[in-house]
């Protein structure tokens, strides 16, 4: 009876889709600040959660790179709400302000755009790595201490949505591996052996030239953006002049929309470079070869994050083989290059099927 079960886990599991809603992080929307003046609070209250809905939807469509205002026809989002979080709220008078997390359903998103024939992405890329870097008064500072800059990228960071960061925290090892001086000379070697460490696929060494002590009452911030892909190759910078910090309140506010500013043009470039093809989707049926539970996982775990890719539907499961039908946007040629890009290669065999399997390891 064990056995029994433990192979219809099994086959569940292998069964389910490729995107689960509860690894979408892409559509939870958090931060969402809504202040409303009403007849009275409780009124206010109401107007405010319904506000949130839509700035949230709004955020996420921004987030998908869905092109121009969506229309949802002046239907409840309410459906498309799949939890409703209040971060903190304070209500005076006829006077709320409130601070949400709105967590959408994907599946009902996904095919509202997919009806309505736009464009959109949603794969997560590998995490980035970032060095938050401040120099002040001539010294650079990345290791040596906890600084509003690094607390401000650490703070954000838990909640990215599309783009996942990574900012290390000051470790022996890390410290080890790179230093101010060899980020911001962007020596391939050290920055390499902090992406293999996390696993990820870029780099970001975000400079701040500012004197948070204040010490004239006021600071200028300016903030450099040095980026780097897999190969440790430089793309191109970004600077961004940060306003006045004028007090320590608001130097965190300050800090921390600059770095919501700084993702929003690292998602908005990643959207460009992987946008998913529009149109209908076509099917193709593949065969690939599972020796373990665990390299299915892995190459199923790595179809997720292919933007082409809209599904992988298992028709058929044998031993040592499960039999799928790959969803996908565009032509095969574009689905066996965005396939490579995640170390997948899809093949055709002698008899004119085609293969898929993992060229670093998945099938081993």
């Amino acid at each position: 009876m064990r056995l029994l079960s433990l192979l219809v886990l099994a086959l569940i599991f292998l069964t389910s889709p490729v995107r689960a809603e509860d690894e979408m992080p892409v559509y939870r929307v958090a931060d969402v600040i809504v202040d409303v003046t009403s007849g009275n609070a409780s009124l206010a209250r109401d107007m405010a959660i319904v506000q949130a809905q839509k700035q949230a939807f709004m955020q996420l469509m921004e987030r998908l790179g869905v092109p121009g205002p969506v229309n949802t026809g002046g239907g409840d989002l309410g459906a498309f709400v799949q939890s409703f979080e209040i971060q903190k709220e304070h209500a005076a008078g006829v006077r709320y302000l409130g601070t949400f997390t709105v967590q959408f359903k994907p599946d009902m998103v996904r095919n509202y755009l997919t009806q309505k024939g736009l464009p959109f992405v949603e794969a997560r890329p590998k995490p980035i790595v970032v060095l938050p870097i401040l120099r002040s008064n001539g010294h650079d500072i990345l290791w040596e201490d906890t600084t509003p800059w690094q607390a401000a990228w650490a703070d954000v960071a838990k909640k990215a949505g599309l783009v996942p960061i990574i900012v290390p925290l000051p470790d022996l090892d890390d410290i080890a591996k790179i230093g101010a001086s060899e980020a911001m000379a962007g020596t391939g070697s050290n920055l390499q052996a902090m992406m293999q460490k996390y696993e990820a696929s870029g780099i970001i060494v975000a400079l701040l030239q500012a004197d948070l002590d204040l010490p004239n009452g006021k600071s200028e911030a300016v903030v450099d953006v040095y980026r780097y892909d897999f190969d440790a190759k430089p793309l191109e910078p970004m600077r961004l002049k940060l306003p006045t910090l004028s007090s320590p309140k608001v130097v965190r506010e300050t800090l921390i929309k600059g770095v919501y500013q700084i993702i929003g043009l690292v998602e908005r470039s990643w959207r460009q470079a992987n946008k998913a093809p529009s149109g209908p989707s076509a099917f193709l049926p593949v065969d690939v070869a599972v020796p373990t539970l665990a390299s299915w996982t892995q190459i199923r775990n790595k179809l997720k994050l292919v933007p082409v890719v809209a599904g992988a539907h298992v028709v058929t499961m044998t031993r040592g083989l499960v039999h799928v039908e790959v969803e996908y946007r565009g032509d095969v040629h574009a689905l066996q290059t965005a396939l490579s890009e995640r170390g997948l290669s899809l093949a055709q065999n002698q008899d004119g099927g085609w293969e898929l399997s993992d060229t670093q390891g998945g099938n081993e």
